[in-house]
């Protein structure tokens, strides 16, 4: 594996917090229930604090 630059990390995990993110916004069309939602919530929150340490 490659070794990447944190501005390719940023890039890559600005684009799954932004996939979350669309998920998160219209939960009736993935059919999620609260818990999975709750733990959407949660993985977007990860993301955030690892890009913002960066």
């Amino acid at each position: 594996m490659k070794k990447m630059s944190k501005t390719e990390v940023r890039k890559k995990i600005g684009d799954a917090s932004e996939k979350c993110r669309k998920v998160a916004l219209n939960p009736a069309v993935m059919n999620l229930s609260p818990a999975c939602q709750k733990k959407l919530t949660q993985c977007i929150n990860m993301l955030n604090s690892i890009y913002f340490k960066l």
